[in-house]
């Protein structure tokens, strides 16, 4: 259920970065659509998301 949340930030992530030209959110979209591929651990997966969901608005690039 993690995965499906984090893939939904993501894209949602992914199409305001590459509309908007932020590049910040375009990476942390395509990083949440894909690393919860890799881990089976729920605790790493809501570390990681809730990360890299804060991050964009935390960094510019």
């Amino acid at each position: 259920m993690l995965g499906l949340t984090w893939g939904a930030i993501g894209s949602g992530f992914f199409m305001y970065g590459k509309k908007m030209g932020r590049g910040m959110f375009l990476i942390c979209g395509i990083l949440l659509c894909v690393f919860p591929m890799f881990l089976s651990s729920d605790l790493w997966s809501l570390i990681l998301g809730v990360t890299m969901t804060v991050l964009p608005f935390k960094l510019e690039l």
